[in-house]
């Protein structure tokens, strides 16, 4: 069979089954990149033969015969005999699987510090989603992300910006760009509390200043460093410095 016969068998688009297949075994094994190229025998290279590709992926999935596997070493490169490394983590999807699994964890442990914050200022979920709906104008269940910011920030549950920015890419938004404050509420829901932070000084410093500004401190002065040392303890983090 002739180079031209092989590209000509090739469809150059996510529709091969046989490549279909491929991704879902390699999603099924959670390959990381770095994985990836190691069973592939990749690591270290910038570029490989569509032959060098083919022995890659029969290590890689057993199910493969020499023809097949030739075949998507071809259509991982497009029907070229060399192709890129990223080229080819960048058909198998591994980066965005990544990029996925990441923003998931990122979700999970901002939920769970945000409902560790909301439980520490005995705050409960329907109050939050009570102050939210007051900025709900048009009655849809959205909220513009300014009023967002400035009702957590109310409510102890202070916002960066960045994580506002991050934030975003989960909630679901209407034409107006406002927020589903209910997809909030039920995240928070669901979610575990995280631990309590460690704090650095700048933070620890922090924490003493909102202490000692409330108008009605939790303890009596003068007090003894052991005591003041649990209570913190208690109240914000795993341990004292």
């Amino acid at each position: 069979m002739t180079i031209d016969d092989w590209r000509s068998i090739i469809h150059f688009d996510h529709s091969n089954p046989r490549f279909v297949q491929l991704l879902a075994h390699i999603k099924k094994q959670r390959l990381t990149a770095g994985r990836l190229l190691g069973v592939l025998g990749l690591e270290g290279v910038r570029r490989v033969s569509v032959f060098t590709l083919k022995n890659g992926l029969l290590k890689l999935w057993s199910e493969l015969n020499e023809e097949e596997a030739l075949l998507l070493a071809r259509f991982v490169g497009k029907g070229k005999e060399e192709v890129e490394v990223e080229r080819v983590l960048d058909a198998l999807n591994v980066r965005e699987d990544e990029k996925v699994e990441a923003d998931r964890e990122w979700e999970e442990r901002f939920f769970g510090r945000l409902k560790r914050r909301l439980n520490e200022h005995n705050i409960t979920e329907e109050e939050l989603a009570s102050k939210l709906g007051l900025h709900d104008k048009s009655g849809g269940g959205f909220v513009e992300q300014a009023d967002f910011k400035t009702v957590l920030g109310e409510v102890g549950l202070s916002l960066t910006l960045n994580e506002l920015i991050k934030l975003v890419r989960f909630v679901p938004l209407n034409g107006q760009n406002h927020l589903k404050y209910q997809y909030v509420v039920e995240r928070l829901r669901e979610a575990e509390p995280e631990g309590r932070e460690e704090l650095g000084e700048e933070e620890f410093k922090k924490v003493m200043r909102e202490v000692l500004a409330q108008p009605k401190l939790p303890f009596a002065l003068p007090i003894g460093v052991s005591k003041l040392a649990a209570l913190l303890q208690s109240r914000f983090f795993k341990r004292c410095p």
